[in-house]
């Protein structure tokens, strides 16, 4: 890796929590980490990580997959993340 470069990963939560200290040790620092919940109010699910070479400020956010108020509906937060992976959302 470059080292502007950076390496990203979508793991479970729990294991996103080791592979974030693993990283640690190979000198790999978090740049940005993404919390994927299901639903509003639910655990997290996933996380997005993107990793690099040199330490930056941590930006962390999350992202909810389906709607709140209609839980068959996804997320726009989630259409405007995907939509180029998908025909129809």
């Amino acid at each position: 890796m470059t080292p502007e470069g950076h390496l990203d990963v979508i793991l479970p939560y729990a294991e996103s929590i080791l592979f974030q200290k693993a990283a640690l040790e190979k000198k790999l620092y978090p740049e940005k980490i993404t919390y994927v919940h299901s639903k509003a109010g639910r655990p997290v699910e996933r996380s997005l990580m993107r990793l690099g070479l040199t330490e930056k400020t941590l930006i962390e956010d999350s992202l909810t997959i389906h709607d709140v108020n209609q839980p068959d509906k996804y997320s726009d937060s989630y259409v405007g993340l995907t939509k180029d992976f998908y025909l129809f959302m």
